[in-house]
């Protein structure tokens, strides 16, 4: 049984894949020699581990009772390292944080100096990047956790603790025309028609960033396709675009108030669920949080509560 704890890596990615020779580039062997790891480990138990038979390969029910373990296993250890970590001041007091870029200019000017306020030793470091980086982050185990919106019953492989609802507002330029006849709507309490804006250029994320799930499936649910826009990964580009006149765009309101130019932003809540996005601290599954990350995330939680609350 010595083999047990042998590079379970090999085994876990393999289950979650689904295929081995997939699994062999993600880990950079050969194929043949995942192959043989397999009847190693399959002989070493004396049971089968995967159905091969099948397109994905499956785990065999002793497969899942070994992947179970492995799991447990990795918890365990993550909890061993962090009470290792209390008996070292310098690795107890580090926080990794992983964050957009946008939501790290906006959000951590009011939390950050909250959570130093009470946590004055620990040493943070921010990685900021795109949410489809942020995950795989998550999963080499970088960053401690990255807050991010992220839809809340999609994703098997992390937990993901809600922090707050966050409405996306539709953004233009006060001296657009159009931005004034909505304004108007708005003020008779009527409801914005977005189709007003057929002919105007719109400044859209790019597919994959943060928040442009729910953009896109807002507009593809009320069958909207701007026929002029600009493209970009940068929702403060978006902003600096429609503080210039150059078209209307789309932003949370956990942003509104540090957004560029806000003297020539007007911000409309579109009363559509669609435009509502969930912002959680997510994590990966079967890991165990640190203290002072542990800490972030509470002030966090608490920081919006009561923001929601005023």
């Amino acid at each position: 049984m010595a083999i047990v704890n042998k590079n379970p890596e090999y085994f876990l990615t393999i289950a979650k894949e689904g295929n081995i020779s997939k699994a062999a580039d993600i880990l950079y062997v050969s194929q043949s020699y995942l192959s043989q790891y397999i009847s190693k480990l399959e002989s070493s138990f004396d049971v089968k581990l995967f159905d091969r038979s099948k397109t994905p390969i499956e785990l065999t029910e002793a497969g899942k009772i070994y992947f179970n373990y492995l799991q447990a296993n990795n918890q365990l250890y993550s909890k061993l390292t962090s009470d290792f970590d209390a008996l070292n001041q310098e690795r107890a007091n580090t926080l990794n944080l992983g964050i957009a870029p946008w939501r790290g200019s906006t959000m951590l000017p009011d939390i950050l100096p909250l959570f130093i306020e009470k946590n004055k030793n620990v040493q943070i470091y921010l990685h900021e990047h795109p949410a489809r980086q942020l995950f795989d982050l998550i999963e080499k185990n970088i960053v401690d956790f990255a807050v991010m919106n992220v839809s809340l019953d999609e994703h098997s492989a992390v937990n993901i603790e809600f922090i707050k609802y966050e409405k996306i507002m539709l953004v233009g330029n006060k001296n657009n025309p159009l931005t004034k006849k909505l304004t108007e709507i708005e003020a008779r309490k009527e409801t914005i028609d977005i189709r007003l804006l057929e002919d105007e250029c719109f400044i859209l994320m790019k597919e994959g960033m943060s928040c442009a799930e729910w953009i896109y499936n807002y507009l593809d649910n009320i069958h909207f396709s701007p026929a002029k826009r600009i493209v970009t990964s940068s929702k403060a580009t978006a902003c600096n675009l429609v503080a210039q006149n150059m078209g209307f765009s789309f932003i949370p309101d956990g942003g509104i108030r540090w957004s560029a130019g806000t003297k020539e932003l007007k911000f409309f809540d579109l009363q559509s669920n669609d435009l509502i996005a969930p912002l959680a601290a997510v994590y990966k599954k079967n890991t165990y949080l640190s203290n002072v990350a542990r800490k972030f995330i509470d002030i966090m939680k608490e920081y919006y509560l009561k923001d929601f609350k005023s």
